[in-house]
């Protein structure tokens, strides 16, 4: 799929690469944050709302909220992304995904919340 393309822009469907989430209207952003600990407090948020919806919880391991933040914490330090998804009941799909901006694959890239 080519990012450039309005469609897949606006669509609601993560994109391939963790930098063209940056290429979504500001309207698809759920928070910005400026910190490495308001950002891993959402995402934590976020998997807590969907626990329950799992489709097969076992196979995420031990303690699976507490690897989502320890990875998360690790990879935002480095100004790196973070990106999971989940199945759930009912044959859905979650995606969740923190950004960091500006994304060092594409710095070119604006900031949409800024």
């Amino acid at each position: 799929m080519d990012s450039a393309d309005p469609a897949v822009r606006s669509s609601p469907f993560p994109p391939f690469r963790m930098c063209d989430y940056l290429l979504k209207p500001a309207g698809q952003i759920c928070i910005t944050t400026t910190t490495v600990g308001d950002a891993v407090e959402w995402l934590a948020k976020q998997f807590d709302e969907l626990a329950p919806s799992l489709a097969h919880p076992g196979r995420l391991g031990p303690d699976p909220r507490t690897s989502l933040v320890e990875e998360a914490v690790r990879y935002l330090h480095y100004a790196d992304s973070v990106s999971r998804g989940y199945w759930l009941i009912g044959e859905r799909y979650a995606a969740l995904a923190v950004v960091h901006c500006p994304d060092f694959h594409a710095p070119h890239y604006p900031c949409p919340a800024s």
